[in-house]
């Protein structure tokens, strides 16, 4: 099934799910952390439509040097997971249930 239009949990926006993968980047920096606990780095995503989140450990031996420069990339992975979850079970799991309800 593609998507063509995908509304924003947060706000009026609404777009492919390319383009709403940039709204997120562009509006919504909030929904991704990156930290450091202990000696490890790892980022973590928490869905705004349902609160659930998802913490990755980086990589090992990941230093303030590595993060500066790789900041927007792990950032563009995390809302890459972020999306996929939304996509999954909030737009196109409430379709199914839709269509499971007409029948």
């Amino acid at each position: 099934m593609l998507l063509e239009s995908v509304n924003c949990p947060c706000d009026d926006f609404a777009g492919t799910p390319r383009e709403l993968h940039a709204h997120f980047a562009e509006k919504h920096r909030e929904f991704v952390t990156i930290d450091k606990s202990g000696s490890k780095w790892f980022y973590e995503v928490k869905c705004p439509s349902c609160s659930e989140g998802y913490h990755q450990a980086i990589r090992s031996g990941v230093d303030d040097e590595f993060l500066s420069e790789y900041e927007e990339e792990i950032f563009a992975v995390a809302l890459d997971i972020l999306l996929n979850h939304y996509l999954g079970e909030h737009v196109l799991g409430l379709m199914a249930d839709d269509e499971e309800s007409v029948e």
